[in-house]
C-alpha cells in the first residue's frame, strides 16, 4: 500500500443526537487530479449506497487539487451538490501548526514530555 495513493473516505453524521465519525474506505487515486478524485468520492458513495446530494460539507487538505477554486475536487464536488460547502481540514490544520510549532525548540520540548 506504500507504492499507491490513496484516499480516507470518512462520513461524519448525527446518531441519536450524537456525533459519529466512520472511514468507510480507502479508495486508490491513479490519477489525483481534482476530477479523478471527485469522480472516486461520488462513485464510491454511490457504490455504498449512500447520496452525494445529501452531504452538507466538505474537507479536505489544503492542496491545490483538493481545495483550489476552479477545478479542484472540492469545487466539482460543489458544482454537483451546491449545499455541500468546502472547509478546510481542522484536523490537518492542527497537524500542520504541530509541525511548525515543533520547530520551535521550547515548543517541541514541552510537546515530547
Amino acid at each position: 500500500m506504500s507504492n499507491w495513493e490513496q484516499l480516507g473516505l470518512v462520513v461524519r453524521y448525527i446518531c441519536n443526537g450524537q456525533v459519529v465519525e466512520r472511514q468507510l474506505e480507502y479508495i486508490k487515486c491513479d490519477n489525483c487530479t481534482g476530477g479523478k478524485v471527485s469522480e472516486a468520492i461520488i462513485s464510491t458513495l454511490k457504490q455504498l449506497q449512500l447520496d452525494p446530494m445529501l452531504c452538507r460539507a466538505q474537507t479536505y487538505d489544503g492542496t491545490g487539487n483538493m481545495a483550489g477554486c476552479n477545478s479542484a475536487c472540492a469545487a466539482l464536488f460543489q458544482k454537483i451538490n451546491p449545499r455541500a460547502p468546502y472547509f478546510h481540514c481542522a484536523s490537518h490544520g492542527l497537524n500542520l501548526a504541530l509541525s511548525h510549532a515543533s520547530k520551535v525548540p521550547e515548543i517541541r520540548n514541552m510537546i515530547c514530555v
